[in-house]
């Protein structure tokens, strides 16, 4: 039986050529194609030759957020005045009557509720600016609160007329928020005077 002699271990200086140019080799690779595919950055011009910059950009726009504009008409839009709240109490003597608008730009939203202590006549409706004369319903009738939504129609001041048809006080009151500057209160008929809101912007 021939017996082989065992094959003598590599030198040192042998391993450290190799791991030399394993190093070499992985920096070759990551110059000319991991660095510009997955970042774009091409020193020496290989991502372009091979065209993986062309690849970077595509990934980049594929991975970069969606823009959505809203479309007119539809349910998301713009609002020219700063959201704002405000909430108050009235008291309404016995057939007394009183009214309490917002101004609210043509588009403005607003959500509202409003409770009274026992049924009184409201009547929701608006003041066309410049033309106070014209004026539209939306709501009319008897209750002792409601809750809604509204979008302005047109610019002008918009809310309630309340009527106590009892000979007992009643109390209002209402809450809302939305897109409107200023507020007026008419009590019994009368001209109507600006109030200051109570929460302000939000």
């Amino acid at each position: 039986m021939t017996i082989q002699p065992p094959t003598p271990a590599p030198s040192g200086r042998a391993v450290a050529k190799a791991i030399l140019f394993a190093l070499l080799g992985a920096v070759a690779v990551l110059v000319t194609t991991v660095l510009p595919a997955e970042f774009g950055i091409d020193p020496l011009g290989t991502g372009r030759a091979l065209g993986l910059l062309d690849l970077y950009a595509s990934e980049s726009a594929a991975a970069a957020p969606a823009v959505v504009l809203p479309t007119e008409g539809g349910p998301v839009f713009a609002q020219v005045n700063p959201y704002k709240a405000d909430s108050r109490e009235f008291t309404l003597g016995a057939y007394g009557t009183l009214e309490f608008k917002y101004q609210l730009a043509s588009g403005a939203a607003m959500l509202y509720e409003w409770k009274a202590t026992e049924p009184v006549s409201f009547d929701f409706h608006t003041e066309r600016a410049g033309n106070p004369a014209a004026s539209d319903t939306f709501e009319k009738g008897e209750a002792s609160g409601k809750r809604g939504a509204y979008i302005a129609p047109y610019t002008g001041i918009h809310g309630w007329y309340w009527k106590n048809n009892s000979d007992r006080d009643v109390r209002i009151t209402l809450t809302s928020t939305g897109f409107y500057p200023s507020a007026k209160l008419f009590l019994d008929g009368g001209a109507g005077q600006d109030v200051a809101l109570t929460d302000g912007s939000r």
